[in-house]
């Protein structure tokens, strides 16, 4: 059974995924109920602070990236994903939903969410922001 640990002395196991990691600090709190844990981050200084932090076991657990795409699908299947104030920071919320239930593994794959309230849908692009290219 690849299923992650839920609680008490249960023995880590499966893989973590936690898209749009920030700074790594939700990802270090998850990580000891998994074996493996995988981050992405848009931002470079961002995902080297996941490194610092000691979230992932190693740099190549952090994937640098705007968008969920083979870099990633090459380490699915993921029992969890964690998907944490991000959903209202995307150009494809429905996109990235969609993409997200193909990473994790059939019938035991869980997705957790968090989005902010009220929802205000906009994109960091560089030095600004704007809306989402898909509404």
């Amino acid at each position: 059974d690849e299923g992650a640990g839920a609680h008490g002395d249960a023995v880590p196991r499966g893989r973590l995924l936690d898209v749009g990691a920030g700074d790594g600090g939700v990802t270090a709190k998850l990580a000891p109920l998994f074996a493996d844990t995988w981050a992405t981050e848009v931002s470079e200084a961002m995902a080297k602070r996941i490194v610092q932090r000691g979230a992932v076991r190693s740099a190549d657990r952090v994937i640098v990236c705007a968008e969920l795409g083979d870099a990633v699908a090459a380490h699915a299947p993921f029992d969890g994903i964690s998907l944490l104030n991000v959903l209202d920071r995307c150009d494809d919320a429905a996109g990235l939903l969609r993409q997200i239930h193909a990473l994790l593994r059939p019938a035991t794959g869980r997705l957790l969410i968090a989005v902010v309230l009220p929802f205000c849908e906009f994109v960091e692009d560089g030095a600004g922001q704007r809306p989402p290219r898909v509404p």
